[in-house]
């Protein structure tokens, strides 16, 4: 039996930007993966202020999230909805 791809969801948000867009892009996010059958490791929803990386804090969260998943994930999906922070975004995935 083949095994289902798995994922790491980054959903960045910058603080001074609508918190709700990058809630919205999330749960928009997770329902598709849901939909299309995809497994994946994203940080819980009440890890950060609206369940999006926006700090370096954020950023360790998730890189220690990923990092306890190594051998799940087979690749990695970053969503912007909001110009969300890039320096979150690579400083999650630099220590992979």
């Amino acid at each position: 039996m083949q095994k289902t791809s798995c994922f790491g969801l980054i959903v960045a948000t910058r603080g001074f930007f609508n918190a709700q867009l990058a809630a919205g892009a999330r749960d928009v996010l997770l329902s598709v993966m849901e939909q299309l059958g995809y497994d994946y490791v994203i940080v819980p929803q009440d890890a950060t202020p609206c369940g999006a990386i926006e700090t370096r804090r954020h950023a360790k969260l998730c890189a220690d999230l990923f990092k306890a998943n190594a051998d799940e994930i087979d690749g990695v999906i970053v969503v912007l909805p909001n110009f969300g922070d890039e320096l979150g975004v690579v400083q999650a995935l630099a220590p992979l």
